[in-house]
């Protein structure tokens, strides 16, 4: 949320959905978010999405994302 007169933002909430591609099926459950928003504390409220991408490596994870690759989104948002 953001509020443009105390320039301010309040981060309301951050899921991470993990969703394994190699041992899961392609197809995903879908799953709906909800969150109250407080009026008083934003004039407007946007909602992103962005996904990472990891590889496994020499028993390490690795972000496989970088500069020229990394999916992300506005996909909401509102004035209040």
């Amino acid at each position: 949320m953001l509020n443009f007169d105390k320039q301010q933002y309040i981060q309301v909430h951050s899921p991470q959905i993990p969703i394994n591609l190699h041992t899961r099926p392609k197809m995903v459950e879908l799953e709906q978010l909800s969150f109250d928003v407080n009026d008083k504390d934003a004039t407007t409220v946007l909602v992103g999405m962005n996904i990472e991408y990891y590889g496994f490596h020499r028993q390490k994870h690795l972000l496989l994302n970088n500069k020229s690759f990394h999916p992300a989104a506005i996909v909401g948002a509102w004035s209040i």
